[in-house]
């Protein structure tokens, strides 16, 4: 899940594809098409359109064999077809955009693949070799790294509308802290983080004033097991001040292990 960060290398973006979809929506009809339906009908396209717009798109529907450029411009036999399929297939272009629509609107993100290729790995773990720093891991539905988690459900929630902050309360592993920021800053999101506090409860309370301007706060606490007492304790404490309406639990897939 890349939420508009890989999407730029591509074509086109989740947000431009959304606000084609929509012109689309509105105007049923694009621009090519309106274009040939005016040759078609032998409209006035020098008073209908710029010379920059039909400039622009000529050499495109020339290419496709859907037009003539002589004295005048003309719709080919090939674009009348062109024209053709697409009105009958009505039903068939409404399914594609929606179907795009749900693309644009999804967690989906599309990369070209550059390379395949075997390497060694004496590892029990297979990473993604496209991200250098942290690594997630998704295994059996279990996903590891409520970090990186935090940062997605924030970027998630960010793009439907909602003022978001993510607070970092894992004092304990080393550069968590810095984790937290360095994710927040990629995503465009407002962390509240103490590099220096090593207290997790009062880093909360420093903050908590400042929390109270966001629709959905976001807490990253530290991993934790039931060996641990003090661990547990500060997240029984941790509870007990903020109040959340939801806890989510992050855990390893292969946590069976640990069974005797």
């Amino acid at each position: 899940y890349s939420y508009g960060i890989h999407e730029q290398k591509g074509i086109i973006s989740k947000e431009k594809l959304a606000k084609l979809i929509q012109y689309y929506k509105i105007k049923k009809q694009g621009i090519f098409w309106s274009f040939l339906e005016d040759l078609l009908n032998k409209t006035n396209i020098k008073e209908r359109y710029s010379s920059n717009l039909i400039n622009g798109i000529s050499k495109h529907l020339k290419n496709q064999g859907l037009i003539i450029i002589g004295n005048q411009i003309s719709i080919s036999k090939k674009g009348q077809e062109y024209l053709q399929i697409i009105k009958q297939n009505q039903k068939q272009v409404n399914l594609i955009i929606n179907n795009l629509e749900a693309i644009a609107n999804s967690n989906i993100c599309w990369l070209p693949i550059k390379e395949i290729k075997n390497i060694k790995n004496n590892s029990q773990f297979v990473y993604d070799l496209t991200i250098k720093d942290n690594h997630s891991f998704i295994a059996e539905g279990f996903i590891v790294h409520n970090t990186t988690t935090i940062a997605k459900l924030g970027n998630y929630y960010q793009k439907r509308g909602k003022k978001v902050a993510l607070v970092g309360l894992d004092v304990h592993r080393p550069a968590a802290k810095e984790q937290l920021m360095q994710l927040a800053e990629k995503n465009n999101l407002k962390a509240f983080v103490d590099l220096k506090e090593t207290n997790a409860l009062k880093t909360f309370k420093k903050f908590k004033k400042d929390l109270k301007k966001f629709d959905l706060v976001l807490v990253d606490t530290a991993g934790r097991h039931t060996l641990n007492k003090e661990l547990i304790k500060e997240i029984k404490d941790l509870e007990k001040t903020i109040k959340p309406d939801e806890t989510i639990l992050v855990m390893p897939a292969d946590i069976g292990q640990a069974a005797k």
